[in-house]
């Protein structure tokens, strides 16, 4: 009998680990902002300001963001099931969006405002995305 009363705990102990990882996710969310805001500064420093200031101000703001929110996220505790995938999709799409921007943005279309309106808003949509199925996933 006490091996089904050892199971029954174990699996308590599964349930609540579980409860606890979905309460303390919201931190992801708090992840994906910031990094959304600062691409508002970040692609248009890149696109619109003349080499090579352009960018080591994009550089050096990424640099800063990654410390921080490495730092950030090296403190959670908790981490819901598939959040690798997910985190991965939104850090490949936006590693595309930015490199297909630095690229571009240095050579074909450097100073353009069109261009840099859109190309932040092509870097800025995966940590929107993200964000938004997030909330939606903790509701």
């Amino acid at each position: 009998m006490s091996e089904y009363g050892d199971a029954a705990a174990a699996l308590r102990r599964v349930g609540a680990l579980e409860t606890t990882a979905w309460r303390r996710s919201g931190w992801y969310l708090r992840f994906l902002l910031p990094y959304g805001a600062a691409q508002l500064v970040i692609v248009p420093a890149l696109v619109l300001l003349p080499h090579p200031l352009g960018a080591q101000v994009s550089v050096g703001l990424n640099t800063v963001m990654v410390i921080v929110l490495s730092a950030y996220v090296a403190r959670q505790r908790t981490v819901r099931p598939g959040f690798g995938w997910r985190h991965g999709t939104v850090i490949g799409t936006w590693a595309a969006a930015f490199v297909a921007t630095s690229w571009l943005g240095s050579t074909v279309w450097h100073g353009s405002v069109p261009f840099a309106a859109v190309a932040t808003l092509a870097c800025l949509l995966p940590f929107a995305a993200g964000a938004w199925f997030e909330i939606r996933r903790t509701a």
